[in-house]
């Protein structure tokens, strides 16, 4: 079997097959749903003020920063929009961290849509308007959701044609294989502790996005314990995919929540506490743990 880290990620030395119509089709989606976002960061990075109500709002150097960074993401979805489109062989490097990364911060944001939503409270008209248009919000998320429901699938159908030969096997048809103690131990901490910090929040909105976070731990644990001991009959990509996505989610949103809290910017109010900081660097040690155990599994 091919695997991810076979040839260290050297390009396919056989002729590669077009991609399938449904890939191809994902990948266009994906491509033609960044480039609003594409379009609203450019515009902003060159001095625009479009959907922005506050005029002190976003000028420093960190928000341009900010800007820059969320940009060459979209310009990543873009690149791999192509890859898949044209079932490219480009090295494995180029290929699975970016969409590590994706699948964790897409997936959850796909989680968390809908609860969000429900959980908005109504503006009143006594309040003054926000930083940035609610016709921003709209367009950035109905976009991230978008590229998350085409991309995801595009890179598992890329991924099974070139990596997963037998990823539909049964899991208690693979060779048992030891448990990883250490990692184990410190991804079900993690989760604990994530868990317990947002049972603990006043305002549900504030206590969600740390349960899903413990969740999302928890069932990566769950698949790499299905991966070792190969105690259920589901295929092997079911728990691979579990894995992927949990480890990415909690690296993904762990540094992006250190961002917000050790760095001073436009997007967070007043100073930082010391629990976040320690649980987003927590979820970020625990992510790349997990992500560790991918390769021996893969």
């Amino acid at each position: 079997m091919t695997t991810l880290h076979s040839a260290r990620g050297r390009m396919s030395s056989g002729p590669t097959r077009s991609a399938g119509r449904a890939q191809r089709i994902l990948a266009i989606g994906a491509a033609l749903l960044a480039l609003p976002y594409f379009m609203l960061k450019v515009v902003w990075l060159s001095g625009s003020r479009i959907g922005i109500q506050d005029p002190d709002f976003g000028r420093s150097a960190v928000m341009h920063a900010l800007n820059g960074a969320t940009l060459g993401l979209d310009l990543a979805v873009l690149g791999l929009a192509t890859v898949f489109y044209r079932n490219a062989r480009p090295r494995s490097l180029l290929v699975v961290p970016p969409m590590w990364i994706g699948y964790g911060l897409l997936g959850q944001i796909l989680l968390l849509i809908v609860p969000a939503t429900l959980l908005q409270p109504t503006t009143s008209a006594s309040a003054g308007p926000d930083a940035i248009a609610g016709w921003v919000y709209a367009v950035v998320y109905t976009g991230f959701c978008g590229i998350g429901l085409c991309l995801l699938p595009a890179f598992a159908l890329y991924a099974r044609d070139r990596w997963g030969r037998d990823w539909s096997r049964p899991l208690k048809s693979v060779a048992p294989q030891p448990v990883p103690a250490f990692t184990t131990s410190v991804a079900v901490l993690v989760a604990l502790a994530l868990a317990g910090y947002g049972l603990t929040r006043g305002d549900l909105r504030d206590g969600v996005p740390w349960l899903t976070d413990a969740g999302l731990g928890a069932l990566a644990v769950l698949a790499l314990l299905a991966l070792s001991r190969g105690m259920t009959a589901l295929p092997r990509w079911s728990a691979l995919l579990v894995l992927f996505a949990g480890s990415g989610a909690w690296v993904a949103w762990g540094v992006y929540g250190l961002v917000l809290e050790l760095v001073p910017n436009d997007l967070t109010s007043g100073p930082s506490s010391a629990a976040p900081v320690i649980l987003n660097a927590a979820k970020v040690a625990g992510g790349l743990a997990l992500a560790r155990t991918i390769r021996r599994h893969a």
